[in-house]
């Protein structure tokens, strides 16, 4: 409940932006008590996590000193989450269909968090290595399911 208050009012833009601020911050709080307490999935809680951050991002602008809203940093969470290489997705895509139902699912999520990520790709300075890695994963999200 706290985390859906936060979401909505770090959204109202009749707030001031350090108010919204803090709305995001403590939206990722209650996430972190979500995912603490151990009844919540822990892939839809990061889920909601990137949703925040990437909307403070491209909100508030990037901040390389704040990890809340550092875009290299989002981006680098999001990987190691994903757990596997680039290279195994592409293979899985290829035969998706023939996947067992968790797989796709596996599938899909890393598709929701690259569709999530991607508004903030141009706030990554592109000699950064993770721009060259979400360049390299936003071009398979059209053969995922």
């Amino acid at each position: 409940m706290i985390r859906d208050l936060s979401v909505g009012r770090m959204r109202n833009e009749d707030l001031g932006a350090d108010v919204q601020l803090r709305w995001v911050r403590l939206a990722l709080v209650a996430n972190r008590l979500k995912r603490r307490s151990g009844r919540f999935d822990a892939a839809s809680i990061l889920v909601d996590d990137v949703y925040v951050q990437v909307f403070a991002i491209y909100r508030f602008g990037p901040r390389c000193d704040d990890p809340v809203l550092d875009p290299v940093e989002t981006c680098r969470a999001v990987f190691r989450e994903i757990h596997e290489r680039l290279d195994d997705v592409v293979a899985a895509t290829k035969a998706w269909s023939s996947l067992t139902k968790q797989e796709i699912l596996r599938l899909r999520r890393i598709k929701n968090l690259l569709n999530i990520l991607a508004p903030i790709m141009q706030f990554i300075p592109q000699e950064a290595p993770e721009y060259q890695a979400l360049s390299q994963w936003l071009q398979i999200v059209p053969r995922l399911p």
